[in-house]
């Protein structure tokens, strides 16, 4: 079973600052961050509302990677990766 697995039961689920891993976290624990520099990677669900993707996208650019985002053209928020920079 997943490490993170006990962090995602229903039962522990509270919104933002639970104490579900944030995306940097996951790359940091699986060891991946030499790994990803220079790759590129689509995120979706970037303008969803739910800071997932946004999360993600960060995390992403942080450690080097080439992050590109999908949203709905009728989509008003920002550019996340001028957000990140």
């Amino acid at each position: 079973m997943s490490c993170y697995a006990e962090a995602h039961k229903i039962t522990n689920l509270r919104g933002p600052e639970d104490a579900r891993p944030t995306a940097l976290e996951v790359i940091k624990d699986e060891s991946l961050l030499d790994k990803l520099t220079n790759k590129v990677f689509l995120v979706t669900s970037v303008s969803s509302g739910i800071d997932i993707g946004i999360d993600t996208l960060r995390a992403l650019h942080t450690i080097g990677g080439r992050p590109q985002h999908a949203q709905r053209p009728e989509s008003r928020r920002p550019n996340p990766l001028q957000e990140a920079s």
